[in-house]
């Protein structure tokens, strides 16, 4: 007997590798979202992304205004501008007198990965994912205050099969919209401006940068974006910096 996926047809033994598969890249993007809240940036790195040579060279994380390429540049937004601002809030500790004052104290993230959509490619070599972003952030003051946020967002994933591991290779953050802790959702403005949002001081100066998220049309571009079966890699429809994401509708006509 056999199975139908993408108009493929797959032995049982080849849908237990594929069901197995989809564990395991679910379980590398929870240990993504893990370490990103955390702060434990470097693992995501050491552990998580592509190690093949060829493959970081185009390894990949994106904001809503540009990627950074190489994974020299995913580093040095995810790991090298997080220690920054972990020192930053430091030095404001110990300047305010407080001599206990530790990396990151005052910093809090959490980001989530809900309601996934995933596709393995017919070939078994790369993996598709979107999930749902629901996550805070909330930085205190040395006078016991904080600003606290509520965050919304998407997260698309692209993998790659590395000597029998999945390894992530691209990684576009989609955000939609910032709004403060106690306040009324309504008062979320209907158009958000750049000035509005706390969270666009978070993504950093990508190597290249470009329109990839417009967050008021989010749901023209999730029709777009959002995984679907496919046969195997290719650049024009990854979440790579050659990809689709960020394309116009009109763009996108193939």
């Amino acid at each position: 007997m056999g199975f139908t996926e993408n108009q493929k047809e797959y032995t049982d033994d080849e849908m237990i590798i594929r069901a197995w598969d989809k564990e395991v890249i679910m379980d590398q993007v929870g240990r993504f979202v893990l370490f990103w809240s955390s702060g434990e940036r470097q693992r995501i790195i050491d552990e998580l992304y592509v190690s093949n040579p060829d493959n970081q060279k185009d390894a990949s994380f994106a904001t809503n205004i540009g990627f950074y390429v190489g994974i020299d540049e995913v580093k040095r937004h995810l790991v090298d501008e997080y220690n920054d601002r972990c020192k930053k809030q430091k030095e404001k500790y110990l300047d305010s007198g407080i001599d206990y004052a530790t990396d990151g104290i005052g910093i809090c993230i959490m980001h989530s990965a809900t309601t996934p959509v995933l596709f393995v490619a017919d070939d078994g070599k790369s993996a598709r994912v979107l999930v749902y972003d629901l996550g805070m952030s909330a930085e205190g003051n040395p006078d016991g205050t904080a600003k606290c946020y509520h965050e919304v967002g998407l997260l698309l994933i692209e993998l790659l099969k590395e000597n029998d591991c999945w390894k992530i290779w691209h990684i576009v953050e989609e955000h939609d919209f910032t709004i403060e802790a106690g306040k009324d959702y309504n008062e979320v403005p209907t158009v958000i401006k750049d000035a509005d949002d706390p969270s666009r001081k978070d993504f950093g100066n990508p190597t290249v940068k470009k329109d990839v998220y417009d967050n008021q049309f989010g749901w023209e571009y999730l029709f777009y974006d959002m995984p679907a079966p496919y046969k195997t890699y290719a650049d024009e429809r990854g979440y790579g910096v050659n990809g689709i994401v960020g394309k116009k509708y009109y763009e996108r006509i193939y």
